[in-house]
C-alpha cells in the first residue's frame, strides 16, 4: 500500500503545475494525491487524472476583506482534517501569488511543521517561504527545490549570506542546514 500524497494548488491559470506534481508522484507509486485548488482551478486539474482527489478552497478575489479572517479558518481546518492521514505534502506548484492564499498556506505549513509532515516546497511556494524564512528554518523534513533564480533570491534573504557563484553547491549544503 503506498502512502497518500497531497498537493497544496492554487489558482486557474497555474493549474497546470498541480497535474505535473502529480504525476511525477505516480512515478515512485503514489496511490493517491489530494489537490487543494480555487474553484475556478477544480474542473481543469479533475480532468488532468482519475486519481486525483480535488478539494475546493476559496480565493481572495471570491472573498470579502470582512469575511477572509473566517474563510481562512474554514481552509486551515478543511486542511487540517486531512493532515494526519498525509505522509508528505507539496506546496507550491500552480499555487499562485494571491495574498489571500499565501496567508493560508502559510498557516497550513506551520501545522505540518507541528505534526512533522515532510514538505516538498517549489514554485510559488519557494516565493512564499522567500518571504517568511522562519516557515523552513530548522525543519529538517522540509525540502525546497528552487531554481537558480529563486535560489538568488533565498540566499540574499538569509542574514549574513550572499550569493557565491563560485562555490555554490557548498553555499547551498551550508544553507541547508540552518
Amino acid at each position: 500500500e503506498y502512502p497518500d500524497r497531497p498537493l497544496d494548488g492554487g489558482t486557474t491559470p497555474n493549474s497546470r503545475g498541480k497535474s505535473v506534481s502529480h504525476m511525477l508522484l505516480e512515478v515512485p507509486g503514489a496511490d493517491l494525491s489530494h489537490v487543494f485548488c480555487t474553484k475556478d482551478a477544480a474542473p481543469v486539474i479533475k480532468s488532468y487524472s482519475p486519481e486525483l482527489i480535488v478539494q475546493v478552497l476559496e480565493e481572495s478575489y471570491s472573498v470579502r476583506e470582512e469575511d477572509k479572517k473566517i474563510i481562512a479558518s474554514k481552509v486551515l481546518a478543511e486542511v487540517d482534517k486531512w493532515l494526519e492521514r498525509f505522509d508528505c505534502l507539496v506546496i507550491g506548484p500552480g499555487l499562485g501569488r494571491d495574498p489571500f492564499l499565501l496567508d493560508c498556506v502559510t498557516e497550513i505549513i506551520r501545522h505540518a511543521r507541528k505534526s512533522n509532515i515532510p514538505i516538498v516546497i517549489d514554485g510559488d511556494g519557494i516565493f512564499l517561504v522567500t518571504n517568511h524564512l522562519e516557515l523552513v528554518s530548522g525543519y529538517a523534513l522540509a525540502v525546497l527545490t528552487p531554481n537558480i533564480n529563486e535560489y538568488k533570491r533565498l540566499v540574499q534573504k538569509v542574514p549574513s549570506s550572499e550569493v557565491n557563484n563560485d562555490d555554490a553547491t557548498r553555499q547551498v549544503l551550508s544553507l541547508a542546514k540552518q
